[in-house]
């Protein structure tokens, strides 16, 4: 198997890279199921993240100039590359940076030899773990990136996916998919249904928000306003105060004036 790329002299541009293998996404329900469920559950749960590539059933060409040199993993996921839409992914064209995680979710067609197959792939181009998923028995195998190659590593019962912040757990003859918080993988239906709630309470947030801002601006326009009512009482007292103080000095003329008027009359 060629690894590396081609030399230039030998490099055809007219090389082609197909962005389909050909072959079913899935061979029934339950594979199927559980493949959308972790494809939208880890890419709902990394939505926030740019730098984190979450794709399933897609073409990945390890080495440039090799075609033939190929495998679209059901769900597998790139640390470090731009989250968003490819045809493929060309990893000469991603920094040259393998898909670090891969899961594999088992058909009632796969063989052992297919498995051993894509186990060799993903050991000689650079995965650091790769998880086998078997929703009928049902069952979870590891094998974890140590000295170069994969080794297998036992599970029981339950697993956590550090990397990914998940946890895969065996319950009633099922797989189950959590986070980090606890909350059970949600159908792709139940994943809508709850960004339509997010987007229904994010609007009402803004709408509370407006109309606290709203509030607030009355709330001072009426502050302003009993600001200027007290000015203006203070203003009036003033006068009130002024006018009483002219009264009383016009009283206490009036008075001295009638008093000197009284003694000149004595006199």
């Amino acid at each position: 198997m060629v690894q590396g790329k081609r030399p230039a002299l030998f490099w055809n541009e007219a090389i082609e890279y197909p962005d389909s293998d050909g072959k079913p996404m899935a061979d029934n329900t339950i594979q199927f199921d559980l493949i959308v469920k972790l494809h939208t559950g880890l890419r709902y749960l990394f939505r926030e993240r740019e730098d984190v590539l979450i794709v399933s059933d897609l073409l990945w060409y390890p080495v440039e100039g090799h075609p033939e040199i190929c495998t679209a993993p059901d769900v597998m996921v790139a640390f470090g590359r731009p989250a968003g839409d490819r045809r493929s992914y060309r990893q000469w064209e991603e920094g040259d940076t393998p898909p670090q995680i891969v899961i594999e979710v088992l058909s009632s067609s796969n063989r052992v030899s297919e498995m051993l197959r894509k186990l060799r792939f993903f050991e000689t181009y650079g995965v650091e773990e790769f998880y086998i998923l078997d929703p009928y028995t049902p069952g979870i195998e590891l094998f974890v990136r140590e000295g170069g190659i994969l080794v297998p590593v036992e599970v029981s019962q339950s697993w956590t996916v550090a990397r990914l912040g998940i946890t895969f757990k065996i319950e009633d003859k099922n797989i189950a998919i959590y986070d980090t918080g606890g909350q059970a993988f949600l159908s792709p239906a139940d994943i809508k249904a709850r960004e339509v709630e997010q987007r229904l309470e994010a609007d009402l947030q803004r709408q509370l928000a407006a109309e606290q801002r709203l509030i607030a601006d009355e709330q001072r326009m009426l502050a302003d306003e009993q600001r200027m009512l007290a000015d203006e009482q203070r203003m009036l007292a003033d006068e009130q105060r002024m006018l009483a103080e002219q009264e009383r000095a016009a009283r206490l003329q009036a008075e001295a004036e009638i008093e000197r008027l009284r003694r000149l009359l004595d006199k």
